[in-house]
């Protein structure tokens, strides 16, 4: 049964992780890649469902304390996916987007929340077709954040991909279609 994390996250005002969690239901996915997990809120999300469909890993991906920016902190992740006791559902490495996605490996669902951009985005368009892709971000609000001007980033609607909104709700989740 889903339950809203009670941890920081973007995501958690609009409850967001119902968003994911009702995808992760209907896919039931073997193979989850969650890309950006901060403290550990849409891992927990994509892990309960996972649970509750009796299948499937969820494989974290970050940089933890090597991203500069609003970064993870691996032994507080641990502890929460700990206090949800989803730990057998999870592994866990330090990757780098930028790294993985010239070599992608085999995934069912990837969820992707790494400060996305345009250009960004439009990075998943090889991997496009080997997985439904979930990412943070799509709707015009989002792309009005003040870093993404501050740093002069290109917007996630000017991607070359098609996507839809899923849940409009701030910062919004996205499905490439």
């Amino acid at each position: 049964m889903y339950q809203n994390p009670e941890i920081k996250s973007s995501y958690q005002d609009g409850d967001l992780g119902r968003t994911i969690y009702n995808e992760v239901i209907l896919l039931k996915p073997d193979k989850v890649i969650d890309f950006g997990v901060l403290d550990g809120y849409s891992t927990i999300c994509i892990a309960q469902a996972l649970r509750d469909n009796g299948k499937g890993k969820i494989k974290v991906y970050d940089l933890f304390e090597n991203y500069e920016h609003n970064h993870a902190q691996l032994e507080k992740l641990v502890k929460n996916i700990k206090k949800y006791d989803l730990l057998d559902f999870v592994e866990i490495e330090e990757v780098n987007f930028f790294d993985w996605i010239k070599n992608p490996e085999e995934f069912d669902l990837l969820h992707l929340d790494i400060s996305n951009t345009g250009d960004i985005i439009d990075m998943l368009e090889p991997i496009k077709d080997k997985g439904v892709i979930l990412f943070e971000g799509g709707s015009e609000q989002r792309d009005k954040v003040g870093w993404m001007f501050k740093y002069n980033r290109k917007a996630i609607n000017d991607s070359k991909l098609k996507f839809e909104v899923i849940n409009n709700a701030f910062p919004s989740i996205s499905k490439i279609i």
